[in-house]
């Protein structure tokens, strides 16, 4: 089971290199980072999204999860991770808002939102861009109104994206991203604590340089297999070391402070 924690940097706004430089039921995890106490500080991350951010099709965790951890290892730090993606939802569903304020209705100045919309949902019900891009306004300001921080990550490549939604799926995630760069702050230094990761167009751009055939990533025409969540999540946790280090380290508005010292060493937990 896994649980996670983040570092900190001035960047308040980046997409992944290749954009231009990524069941209602909270699945609770602990990751305790090597040489760390598991008692240490942990940071709380609510996952939001439809059947790819739940993980379907992968043997694992999805690609949502499988880049936070694997992020969360490379930095030292703890996360806990209650995934509520849903498979079938939607970015315009009202629904989501209402149950996104409850998961989150207890502000706490420590905790990572994560909305990684499929798109393909919408897609698929002719939704207007324009129409997701409100609905995605208001998630990001719900997050933020309960002093979270908040990540967007956009959807890993499918078949339908290289086929029939070619044009559609492209248009939409500009339009997800700009959205959370609509929030972007001057100076960066201060809130609202807004990022995005563009995992779509870093995983296109990987299938092209390396040669990859995408129908070998694809597990139908709307899902990654477990080979495609896997390269998902590892240019995910790619694109969060860019983003916030190591060496360093994520925004101070997620990492809560250190315990003071109390003059005795802490136990040791685990094993060599």
């Amino acid at each position: 089971m896994a649980s996670v924690a983040f570092p900190s940097r001035r960047t308040r706004w980046w997409l992944a290199a290749a954009a231009g430089t990524a069941l209602g039921i909270a699945s609770v995890a602990l990751l305790a980072a090597p040489g760390r106490s598991a008692a240490g500080p942990r940071i709380p991350v609510v996952v939001v999204g439809g059947s790819a951010a739940a993980g379907w099709r992968d043997s694992g965790p999805g690609y949502v999860s499988r880049g936070l951890i694997r992020y969360a290892r490379r930095a030292g730090l703890t996360l806990r991770i209650a995934n509520h993606a849903v498979p079938g939802a939607r970015v315009v569903n009202p629904l989501t808002q209402r149950d996104l304020a409850g998961w989150i209705r207890r502000p706490t100045p420590h905790r990572l939102v994560v909305l990684a919309w499929g798109i393909l949902n919408d897609l698929r019900h002719h939704t207007p861009t324009t129409a997701m891009a409100r609905a995605l306004h208001r998630q990001i300001q719900t997050a933020l109104a309960a002093h979270a921080v908040v990540l967007v990550v956009t959807p890993a490549v499918t078949r339908a994206s290289f086929e029939e939604d070619r044009l559609a799926e492209p248009a939409a995630v500009r339009q997800e991203l700009a959205v959370a760069q609509s929030f972007q702050s001057s100076p960066p230094s201060q809130p609202p604590h807004v990022y995005a990761v563009n995992v779509f167009a870093a995983m296109k751009q990987y299938l092209a340089v390396h040669h990859v055939a995408y129908h070998r990533l694809m597990a139908g025409r709307w899902h990654p297999n477990t080979e495609g969540h896997r390269l998902a999540g590892r240019l995910l946790a790619q694109a969060l070391v860019t983003l916030w280090g190591p060496p360093a380290g994520p925004p101070r508005a997620l990492v809560p402070p250190l315990p003071r010292p109390t003059g005795r060493a802490a136990p040791l937990s685990g094993s060599d």
